[in-house]
């Protein structure tokens, strides 16, 4: 596997926006999979948007908002620290919704040989859609950094998602690429292990909560299907007998 991790305007103008997730928390996740990448030596790619005033080189309906956002040499057209670039990271930038606007973007997938496309950043249902169709349709296998991805639009984000999986644009986790197989334990194990307190992990995706107050990592737990659950309560049940 050679995936490449693109980070979509992971800028600090457009993370004041987000409303799901926290801008904290998102930017929390997003430094986790750029951690994984780097350490397992897999492509990032940055793509950021920067326009000007004079010449307005902002989208039209920017520029009828009067609004002034991702200026070039602007702070706010700046990446959070934890989430900079690297030596030897490519930055592009682009003014429209897709990285693909951008020529240099494809032609550096097809010199690492990317196979698989993970996006991540904002707004879930502009610039990561855009990017994704396009990535789709240039015939490139792509996927979506499941818990690194934000809207501002919690809504519109939930619906592109199910849009984007309909065609094969799904979500991915960390623990997936790299190929981490989660221990099985029987639910009987399980239910022993709550019974007596114990820290256990039965695999599939954990979910953190993150503090309201100052968006850090409070509690994480992994949920169960279906099956896990009703055998979790018959076991406990009978534990109480």
């Amino acid at each position: 596997m050679n995936p490449t991790l693109l980070l979509i305007d992971v800028q600090r103008d457009f993370l004041n926006q987000v409303s799901e997730p926290h801008p904290q928390e998102l930017t929390f996740n997003i430094a986790e999979w750029l951690r994984t990448f780097r350490k397992r030596g897999w492509p990032v790619v940055h793509v950021r948007t920067e326009v000007t005033l004079d010449p307005d080189t902002r989208m039209p309906h920017w520029s009828k908002a009067g609004r002034e956002m991702c200026l070039e040499g602007s702070d706010g057209s700046l990446p959070p620290q934890v989430c900079m670039e690297e030596s030897g990271e490519v930055v592009l930038t682009k003014t429209f919704f897709s990285g693909f606007a951008n020529d240099a973007l494809e032609q550096r997938l097809e010199v690492t040989g990317t196979d698989l496309l993970i996006l991540a950043g904002v707004h879930t249902q502009s610039c990561l859609l855009q990017t994704a169709l396009d990535a789709y349709q240039r015939g490139f296998k792509v996927g979506l950094a499941g818990d690194a991805v934000g809207t501002y639009d919690p809504l519109a984000g939930a619906t592109t998602e199910r849009y984007l999986a309909a065609r094969g644009i799904r979500a991915y986790c960390l623990d997936e690429l790299e190929g981490a197989k989660p221990a099985v334990k029987t639910s009987q194990a399980v239910c022993s292990a709550v019974i007596q307190g114990q820290e256990r992990y039965f695999g599939g995706d954990s979910w953190t909560h993150f503090r309201p107050t100052d968006a850090q990592p409070s509690w994480s737990f992994v949920p169960a299907d279906a099956a896990l659950v009703h055998d979790a309560v018959a076991s406990t049940s009978r534990a109480r007998l």
